[in-house]
């Protein structure tokens, strides 16, 4: 790093940013601290040593620069551009333009308060049409801090690595996806904005069609979507604000779950899940209640306001066969689908028949995923604010998780963790989990965990992920839907 005198600044000042490529370009950023003294940024981009030194891509028309300031649990976006909601500067190239090897190209941020460690993230690509950044080259600087009134340099260095593969939906913001497999196709289904589901094909490492559909014709747009899950009697089923709704392709009509005692308002979520020769049964939460379907298709509904405070489910997750696991505020369990019971009428009665295992983990519990590859007993993975914790054996009938103590993924610990995906292939298990500053892999049969930067990985603000096989991970987002090919990722 380097550092040199500037004139101070007082914070009560606009951020500003200079690119500097060809020409030079003065962004408006945002008031963020007032009062607090204030230093300078100035990266230089570096081609990678291995390829053309000094060359852009034909194709990369622009670069996303993020600051993230502060590590750990305290780690928050500085707001390069307020004015369009977004966390980053997006600056365009001149395909003319090189990369010289000193100082290279430049981005100066000034008036950065002087109140935290900071890193920055640069992504390299071209805008999708319609919304959204197709990245080519990435790479982020090392921590560093701003001085009060000086002038901080650094260089970053702007990886090869491209694992985004596949786009869909760009500029659309998805809510959650499902991917459906069957023996010859694999289908991506995703619930977006005004009461839409898209379907897509997978084929060719390329997400294909232009499938879409209203959930309900009559409602319209004014239906809101709250989650999108495998279904068991039909291949999605769908929380909605009017109720559950069942189907398959979007270009088909869904039909609303209507029989007698089935959720009528609001629903926030749902899975489907079944005993062997057994009918399918759901589980549901609304934003005071849980309940559900038992086997004979009878409901049942519990008032949750008596023992918890808000939304009455963090978490829910099933293999789709025999248990479903769930968080609430008054404890984690597994529920056996044979035990539902339309008779149930407190938590007391449906907390009796359930195996509690949040006792074992010391964090809040924000996401699940159960996986059972090949003949093993399954695992059930427990995304928290401090990490994951993986539960083995939890899909064995006598699972008891205060003998079979969880284990901490060494890799993830510090890391608050969104959502989970787990794909069981030929006795492997791959997991993927979103995390707000990095997309984290791990397969059991290799060592360690590989991670991909937001930077890289995440379509705008991620909200889902689903894998399509072993190696495509479709993440969804508030610019749509990528697909990354794991095996590129360093």
């Amino acid at each position: 790093m380097i550092s040199k005198d500037r004139p101070g600044r007082a914070a009560r000042h606009a951020a500003r940013v200079v690119v500097t490529l060809v020409t030079t370009v003065v962004l408006a950023g945002c008031y963020w601290q007032p009062g607090v003294a204030t230093g300078s940024l100035r990266l230089s981009f570096e081609a990678p040593p291995d390829t053309e030194v000094g060359t852009l891509q034909a194709e990369e028309e622009a670069a996303r620069v993020f600051l993230v300031a502060g590590t750990g649990y305290n780690q928050r976006f500085y707001p390069l551009n307020p004015k369009a909601a977004t966390p980053y500067l997006q600056t365009a190239f001149s395909l003319s333009a090189r990369f010289p090897s000193r100082p290279g190209a430049e981005v100066v941020i000034e008036d950065i308060p002087d109140v935290a460690p900071y890193r920055v993230f640069v992504a390299t690509g071209e805008p999708v049409r319609g919304g959204g950044f197709k990245v080519l080259r990435w790479g982020a600087s090392d921590l560093f801090n701003i001085a009060a009134g000086r002038e901080i340099g650094t260089d970053i260095l702007l990886r090869d690595s491209r694992p985004q593969v596949s786009w869909a939906l760009p500029g659309t913001a998805i809510g959650g996806i499902v991917a459906y497999v069957d023996t010859e196709t694999t289908r991506l289904f995703a619930a977006g904005g005004q009461g839409t589901v898209y379907g897509r094909t997978w084929q060719e490492n390329e997400l294909t069609g232009s499938g879409s559909g209203l959930v309900d014709e009559v409602i319209g747009e004014r239906l809101v979507i709250h989650s999108i899950q495998p279904g068991r009697s039909e291949p999605l089923l769908l929380a909605t604000s009017n109720g559950l709704y069942q189907g398959s392709e979007p270009s088909e009509q869904y039909e609303r779950i209507e029989e007698r005692g089935s959720p009528r308002g609001d629903t926030l979520g749902a899975i489907e899940f079944e005993v062997a020769d057994g009918n399918p049964v759901i589980l549901y939460y609304s934003a005071h209640r849980i309940g559900g379907r038992d086997q004979a298709g009878d409901w049942f509904s519990i008032d949750m306001r008596a023992v918890v405070n808000g939304v009455p489910v963090t978490a829910m997750a099933t293999d789709g066969e025999d248990y479903a696991f769930v968080a609430t505020p008054a404890g984690a369990l597994r529920i056996a689908a044979a035990d539902l019971n339309a008779e149930w009428t407190s938590w007391k009665e449906l907390a009796s028949n359930g195996v509690f295992f949040d006792g074992y983990v010391p964090s809040a519990i924000n996401s699940l995923a159960a996986s059972q590859p090949g003949d093993s007993d399954g695992a059930l993975f427990v995304g928290t604010a401090n990490g994951i914790y993986v539960f083995s054996g939890a899909l064995s009938s006598d699972w008891n998780p205060g003998a079979d103590r969880p284990s901490q993924i060494r890799a993830t610990r510090g890391r608050p963790i969104h959502r989970i995906a787990v794909h069981a292939d030929e006795g492997l298990q791959r997991m993927a989990a979103i995390t707000p500053f990095e997309l984290l892999i791990m397969i059991t049969d290799s060592s360690g965990t590989r991670s991909l930067p937001f930077v890289a990985a995440y379509p705008g603000s991620p909200t889902d992920l689903a894998w399509l096989d072993g190696t495509h991970l479709a993440v969804s987002g508030s610019e749509g839907i990528v697909v990354l090919d794991m095996s590129v990722i360093p």
